[in-house]
């Protein structure tokens, strides 16, 4: 992923984009000792950036990273590399280290985009019998996360979802994951996986079309024997997308109430601009 404009940010100072690198020899960051946020920029406002910059500090604390920085302070950080380079569109990572002396990245990219058809038919996920290491923060130990896409790219498809041993299928590598079934949507429990702050809306959402949320990861054997309804994952990124085929089969997927999970969650982004 390529920068979008000139400049990032590194602990509270502008500087190149070039200038935005961690020594090969930082120990820190060689052991992953870090954790990260990408954030959605639309019309020059960072989406749910506070709520991004609380479950930062979150995952910080949660991996014992101490650090000297406020919320306030990375805040205003995010939208001064917004101004100096006039972003109005814009995938942003907020990215502290940990370590002796912690520090902060931001940098800017091209905001992600999915082709039209992936939200009308559906897109192809492998499964892959893997998970995360302390699923709940966000951190970069990210091997999980790329072999799995990896793999899931290898075979022309788009994501994979994590399976544990016991056969649940807990989150995408880059994505959470549910199912439903008449009126009921099956998601893991967020002791589990990374709880998305996309995620939160799209319960929000499903609350507001009168489902019924289980905290119950779905299991392979049903997802396989095509007992859901459907099944979708969401991101940041990607709103709210619905499954069309696992593993090469096809699945049921009642495309309408994704679509108006996905509206809803458009709609609390918009929110966010006034």
């Amino acid at each position: 992923m390529s920068f979008l404009g000139k400049h990032a940010i590194v602990n509270n100072t502008v500087v190149s984009s070039s200038e935005a690198t961690i020594n090969i020899t930082n120990k820190s960051y060689f052991y992953s000792y870090s954790v990260y946020e990408s954030i959605k920029v639309l019309g020059g406002k960072g989406i749910f950036l506070k709520e991004h910059l609380e479950r930062l500090f979150f995952s910080a604390s949660g991996i014992d990273i101490r650090h000297p920085f406020t919320i306030d302070q990375i805040e205003s950080s995010f939208y001064t590399l917004l101004k100096v380079d006039s972003i109005e569109e814009a995938t942003i990572t907020i990215t502290l280290v940990g370590g002796v002396e912690s520090s902060y990245f931001i940098t800017a990219a091209n905001r992600l985009k999915y082709p039209h058809s992936f939200y009308e038919s559906g897109i192809n996920v492998i499964t892959y019998y893997a998970e995360r290491f302390l699923p709940r923060y966000k951190t970069n130990n990210l091997l999980v996360n790329y072999m799995g896409l990896k793999e899931a790219s290898s075979k022309g498809a788009f994501e994979a979802l994590l399976v544990n041993k016991e056969n649940l299928v807990l989150e995408g590598t880059r994505s959470n994951l549910f199912a439903f079934k008449d009126k009921e949507v099956f998601t893991s429990d967020e002791k589990k996986v990374l709880a998305g702050v996309t995620r939160d809306k799209v319960i929000k959402s499903i609350e507001q079309l009168g489902y019924t949320l289980k905290l119950e990861a779905p299991s392979l054997e049903k997802i396989k024997g095509n007992y859901y309804d459907g099944l979708f994952i969401s991101s940041t990124s990607m709103g709210a997308m619905p499954i069309g085929k696992v593993d090469e089969k096809r699945c049921n997927k009642e495309i309408e109430f994704v679509k108006d999970i996905a509206l809803l969650v458009k709609q609390l982004e918009l929110q966010e601009l006034h």
